[in-house]
């Protein structure tokens, strides 16, 4: 069977991972958490949807973006604080990022930019005050930290979307 092209390929995964991007934003607003269902499930999507998009042996290499974020995670988890969760949410949405000339460079871009967003969408949003109200048990406006998976999912979002446009 003959892959899709470029294009269908990452509007397959952008809408297949919106609404996860989505759950993950709002329960890590609201727990400080990235639920492990939630990462399973987009492993989920990867494994389905990635053999069904991606050559086979693009589907296999791209297990390696998984190997090495994740190795790279564990050291931040344990020296750095960084969160569990966190760490299993960028391993398994690096599955989704292109080895082509380019992508890495534009995942890690949006990865900054997506992290710098998402600390100034929460800086904001705890600030309004009918909003604050609505959710009075939301951990995220009282912690001290930010919680990153706002802006982890925001980054995801936003690589697949530039992968869409990009390969037009």
């Amino acid at each position: 069977m003959l892959a899709p092209g470029p294009f269908v390929t990452a509007l397959a995964f952008l809408l297949a991972l919106t609404p996860i991007c989505i759950w993950i934003t709002l329960t890590d607003l609201r727990d400080m958490k990235i639920r492990n269902v939630a990462v399973y499930t987009m492993a989920g999507i990867f494994v389905v949807l990635g053999l069904l998009a991606l050559p086979l042996d693009v589907w296999a290499w791209r297990w390696l973006n998984f190997v090495v974020v994740f190795a790279i995670g564990f050291v931040l988890f344990a020296y750095a604080g960084f969160g569990a969760g966190d760490i299993k949410f960028v391993s398994v949405a690096a599955l989704f990022v292109s080895q082509a000339e380019g992508q890495i460079s534009l995942a890690l871009i949006c990865l900054s930019v997506g992290l710098i967003a998402g600390l100034g969408l929460h800086q904001i949003l705890k600030r309004i005050p009918a909003l604050t109200r609505a959710t009075p048990d939301w951990k995220s406006w009282g912690a001290k930290r930010t919680p990153a998976g706002v802006g982890l999912a925001l980054a995801l979002w936003a690589y697949l979307a530039l992968a869409c446009v990009l390969a037009v």
